[in-house]
């Protein structure tokens, strides 16, 4: 029923867009099922509906490699890769680099290959990738450091690549799911939707992601960093009432 009823909604969703489209002579459109992702204190991950639509143009109809290429990207962030070594039989923190523009969360799908969609300076034109997306604020540091973060990122399921997995209705409807896992931070995600002629990016949409914390566990997280007083002398008087409330159970069991 669940299917049947997003299905529904986006073909009547795209006939709209078309009657827009049309009056506006573009040939790319895209939305998101959701516009906001709450986590909460059982948050266990949730799922990103991407879907859209391009025109119908003659490159298509003669079979020119024409596709769409979909980034999430969540907000850029400063991190610390430090580089482990072995010394004296022990490993040791050994060498540090401070990466900038580091997305907390990077998703990447298309309907073919990126190669094969476009040029290569089309791609570091338009930064796609997330080698791109590091190196552009990264050009000093080490690739190795880039590389290990990719790892690390892409182990915890932040960092996801699924290159040529994008499929086509009718050549034209186009959708996609994401799996937003449980350690997703907060912040803005940016949703970029390239059309493409088979050698450069010919059209670009955009739409926002909010991910934000709600309930006791944000509450409680903002008091420690922007009021730690506070928090501290809350944090005392909890675990007061929790001692003398213990006490009090006790002494009531033993009568």
């Amino acid at each position: 029923m669940k299917k049947i009823l997003l299905l529904t909604f986006l073909v009547l969703f795209m006939a709209s867009k078309f009657i827009y489209a049309e009056e506006n002579n573009d040939a790319l459109v895209s939305d998101i099922e959701d516009k906001v992702v709450e986590i909460t204190s059982n948050f266990n991950g949730s799922e990103l509906f991407i879907f859209g639509s391009r025109e119908m143009n003659d490159n298509i109809t003669k079979g020119i490699k024409s596709g769409i290429i979909i980034e999430v990207i969540a907000t850029a962030k400063t991190r610390k890769i430090r580089k482990k070594e072995r010394k004296f039989g022990i490993w040791v923190n050994d060498d540090e680099k401070v990466l900038e523009g580091v997305p907390d969360f990077y998703y990447i799908n298309s309907s073919d290959n990126i190669e094969e969609l476009l040029s290569e300076d089309e791609i570091n034109n338009n930064d796609i990738g997330i080698i791109n997306h590091l190196a552009k604020n990264n050009n000093d540091v080490n690739p190795d450091f880039i590389n290990a973060l990719i790892r690390i990122k892409k182990r915890k399921n932040l960092y996801q690549f699924k290159e040529g997995e994008l499929e086509f209705k009718n050549d034209i409807l186009f959708s996609t799911k994401v799996t937003l896992p449980n350690n997703i931070g907060e912040g803005f995600y940016v949703i970029k939707t390239h059309l493409t002629d088979g050698t450069n990016v010919t059209s670009v949409d955009k739409q926002l992601l909010v991910v934000k914390k709600i309930g006791l566990g944000n509450f409680l997280f903002e008091m420690a960093h922007k009021t730690p007083l506070i928090y501290g002398i809350f944090s005392i008087l909890v675990a007061l009432f929790a001692g003398w409330a213990a006490s009090e159970t006790f002494r009531k069991l033993r009568g």
